[in-house]
């Protein structure tokens, strides 16, 4: 990994590239407002997968219109 840091393009040259600065704005922005409001907590990723599945069931059109 070390490796890797140290071949990096951005290593050493000053600058932020517009993904890295974007991806910490959002980081901090989560960190600030989970602490400060009370944000619910997602559900896990199958009951999520469960709800869509469902959700698309409910909105399928029959075949013929």
């Amino acid at each position: 990994m070390a490796k890797y840091a140290l071949n990096h393009p951005s290593f050493g040259k000053g600058y932020v590239d517009r993904n890295e600065l974007t991806f910490g704005a959002g980081v901090y922005a989560g960190i600030y407002i989970t602490q400060n409001y009370e944000v619910p907590r997602v559900d896990e990723p199958a009951k999520i997968w469960e709800r869509i599945k469902n959700w698309a069931e409910s909105h399928k059109k029959e075949k013929g219109d």
